[in-house]
């Protein structure tokens, strides 16, 4: 989300294999911001992501 000052729209960016797109428009940026909360919400710890990733490489036989 790239935010600017009045009067400039806030706009997302998104990125992917075939280029970059953007969405401009309060309630289109806003649902997209929402759907990001949520992930975030729902996301582990970043040492709780590490200890996981670990364990499975090491359930894997690689070192971690």
């Amino acid at each position: 989300m790239v935010s600017f000052p009045a009067p400039m729209p806030t706009v997302m960016q998104f990125e992917n294999l075939k280029g970059t797109s953007y969405v401009e428009g309060t309630d289109d940026v806003k649902l997209y911001d929402d759907a990001f909360g949520q992930i975030v919400a729902a996301a582990l710890p970043v040492s709780d992501s590490l200890a996981r990733i670990n364990r499975l490489k090491m359930s894997e036989g690689r070192t971690p």
